[in-house]
């Protein structure tokens, strides 16, 4: 069935002059409705329930996962880990206040990986430890962890 655009937003205005506090204006509304039904030879309830399902949009398609933060392995891949952790928190939930405004503190103040001193190495690797463990847990591969 093919209801015009023009019908359809008829339909619209009609549909809200049904909850008018006037009578005339409802009975109105419901005779406007009733000649669009007969229209396309359809009954009201079908008419209603077409411009319900055409009006539903579906659910958005849930987003895609984020990447992995890339492995300490990788040049410069302290940092960009770093990051990656600081702006997808919820992924990460083993992580507390502490770790999580150190990666956000470090990875902001700091451009390359050689910059940092051996404690905030160690730091780092403890915090991507306890990250890569989060996506584990959350049904991640080793393969897509590494």
């Amino acid at each position: 069935m093919n209801i015009t655009p023009d019908d359809e937003r008829k339909l619209d205005k009609i549909i809200g002059m049904l909850g008018s506090a006037h009578d005339g204006e409802r009975a109105s509304a419901a005779s406007l409705i009733q000649n669009i039904a007969q229209k396309y030879k359809i009954t009201i309830s079908e008419l209603m329930t077409f411009h319900y399902n055409k009006r539903a949009s579906p659910p958005p398609p849930p987003p895609l996962p984020p990447p992995p933060p890339p492995t300490v392995e990788e040049e410069d891949g302290m940092l960009e880990a770093l990051l990656h952790i600081d702006s997808c928190p919820k992924m990460y939930p083993s992580l507390d206040n502490w770790e999580r405004k150190f990666c956000h503190e470090v990875s902001h103040r700091y451009n390359k990986d050689s910059q940092l001193s051996g404690r905030q190495v160690n730091v780092i690797l403890k915090i991507i430890r306890k990250a890569h463990a989060d996506l584990k847990q959350q049904g991640w591969s080793e393969s897509d962890v590494r």
